[in-house]
């Protein structure tokens, strides 16, 4: 009985495992519909693996995009420009995208290669006629709409240069006729180019943004261009040959004032007489082009903190005075290039060197920067400055640590809440922290906090950092577990830590070099303030 028994329990005890082993070999083994499709409906000479990733960010999408890929089959062309849009699309776009749009949008631009001058394939092409997005408009199917209602009446060789830039000219005069200019007093999502045109309504912005996806539609190399200070917008075109890009043959279009198309001067007028930053689209993303409109200098913003230089400190912006107010110039952080074409990866910037930002000229500017230490405390700098044209400025800001932060700023993290009985002697007397490694700023550091080694009424610590998790060189008394587990030091990141505990209380926990942790370590004892100097000496 008692066998059959322990055979009943082991066979209902197999039966119910039997699920759970099943949904773990699915999981394990579940198929990768989306490598799958790719290695099944893809050429060789195609790169697969890239566009299996354009296709699984898609999320459950994927089979929108996946269709527009094979709508493309067997032609090498059509192909190889939707695996370019695909693969450089927005991933909020990738979501929304649908195959009958995309392939829409790929046979109505590429009827404007061949006799029409762009060549299909082309960087150029892909860029500014065959890319679907204009500015910061919702995923739409626009192109075909505007194609007929804008389609001229007499058909017209729009490679002739001449010919061309005129009919852009008259487009856009067509399509500013009877528009109302809206200012929106709230932040809020674009309209897409047919509502904006159903409406005939909308801001300066938005009618910038009809007018360039009304040229794209008629064969226009287009790109939406703004200001960043005012917020002015307007388009360019191109004008030149089509084959043999010009970066100098961008001309300047103007819905608010259509009699001065052409005329790049005019856009400081349109500016109030004040540039700052001037951005052009350019693909999916935006590219600097302040010097087409307005004499510009470069500055240097080089920032350091006690005195350390800090190469990827980000928490800076420049800005400019606009009608009351300092406005953000975020554009700074596109890439510029003196040609515009092909893209720079960054600002002008050459390996090692001080990024150079590109502002227009002759103006006042304020570089802010900002620090936020534990406990919400903030610290903001500032700094005005004046830029010439031609002026190569640099500006060096120093962020120092102001002594008289809130004890709250000097805890960035917290040590166990409960602390084991072998080291009940953290909570007797004064116990000074300092783990570091051998180099820098743990050596600048240590040169600040010796002078607690020498004092009889502090029991200092100084512990070495080598490697994780095990790594502390320690005398025979400490354990890993005191570093790692009870003071929480094991992801310091090779930054310099100090903790203060005295008589049981945390006083002191900070991460990386400081100048000012030598007085604030007197302060956290209750005694008065020696200073920098005197620590260091």
């Amino acid at each position: 009985m008692l066998h059959r028994l322990g055979l009943i329990t082991l066979l209902f005890a197999l039966f119910c495992a039997l699920p759970a082993l099943a949904q773990d070999e699915t999981t394990a083994e579940a198929p990768d519909e989306v490598a799958i499709w790719t290695t099944e409906n893809l050429p060789e000479g195609v790169d697969r693996e890239a566009a299996a990733n354009s296709l699984r960010d898609a999320g459950e999408n994927w089979t929108q995009l996946a269709a527009s890929l094979e709508a493309c089959a067997g032609n090498e062309a059509d192909l190889a420009d939707m695996l370019w849009l695909l693969a450089n699309a927005p991933h909020l776009d990738r979501l929304e995208l649908q195959s009958a749009m995309l392939a829409d949008n790929l046979e109505l631009a590429r009827q404007w290669c061949g006799e029409s001058g762009y060549e299909q394939g082309s960087e150029f092409f892909r860029r500014y006629i065959l890319n679907y997005r204009i500015d910061d408009e919702p995923v739409t199917d626009w192109r075909r709409e505007l194609m007929t209602r804008y389609q001229p009446e007499v058909v017209i060789d729009r490679a002739t240069e001449t010919i061309g830039k005129d009919l852009a000219s008259e487009l856009v005069s067509r399509v500013a006729d009877g528009f109302t200019i809206v200012e929106r007093g709230y932040f809020g999502n674009l309209a897409d180019p047919v509502a904006i045109d159903n409406a005939r309504a909308g801001t300066e912005r938005e009618l910038a943004l009809l007018c360039a996806a009304v040229l794209r539609s008629q064969g226009y190399a287009t790109r939406f261009t703004r200001e960043n200070m005012t917020g002015k917008s307007w388009v360019e075109v191109y004008g030149g040959d089509r084959m043999e890009y010009d970066p100098d043959a961008w001309l300047p279009l103007y819905p608010q004032a259509p009699q001065e198309n052409g005329r790049g001067s005019y856009a400081l007028e349109l500016c109030g007489g004040s540039i700052a930053v001037v951005t052009a689209g350019d693909a999916f993303g935006r590219e600097q082009v302040t010097a087409r409109y307005t004499n510009v200098g470069m500055v240097r913003p080089k920032f350091s903190r006690d005195g350390h230089f800090l190469p990827e400190f980000e928490h800076w912006t420049v800005t400019a005075w606009h009608e009351g107010d300092y406005v953000p110039l975020d554009d700074l952080g596109y890439p510029t290039a003196d040609a515009d074409y092909p893209l720079t990866n960054g600002s002008n910037v050459g390996d090692g060197a001080v990024p150079a930002y590109v502002l227009g000229a002759p103006a006042d500017y304020r570089l802010q920067a900002g620090v936020r230490y534990p406990g919400g405390t903030v610290q903001v700098l500032t700094r005005d400055f004046t830029i010439k044209p031609g002026d190569d400025l640099p500006l060096d800001l120093d962020i120092v640590t102001p002594l008289d932060l809130p004890d709250e700023a000097l805890r960035e993290r917290q040590i166990a809440a409960e602390i084991p009985d072998d080291f009940s002697w953290l909570m007797e007397g004064t116990q000074l922290f300092f783990i570091h490694d051998d180099s820098e700023p743990s050596i600048r550091t240590a040169v600040l906090v010796q002078q607690f080694d020498r004092r009889d009424d502090i029991s200092f610590h100084s512990e070495q950092w080598t490697d994780r998790p095990e790594g502390w060189q320690k005398p025979e008394d400490y354990q890993p577990e005191l570093l790692r587990d009870v003071l929480r030091v094991n992801d310091n990141d090779g930054k310099p830590v100090l903790i203060l505990i005295v008589n049981g209380e945390l006083k002191l926990y900070l991460r990386g070099y400081n100048l000012n942790v030598a007085d604030w370590i007197h302060r956290q004892l209750g005694e008065a303030q020696e200073g920098t100097a005197a620590a260091v000496e």
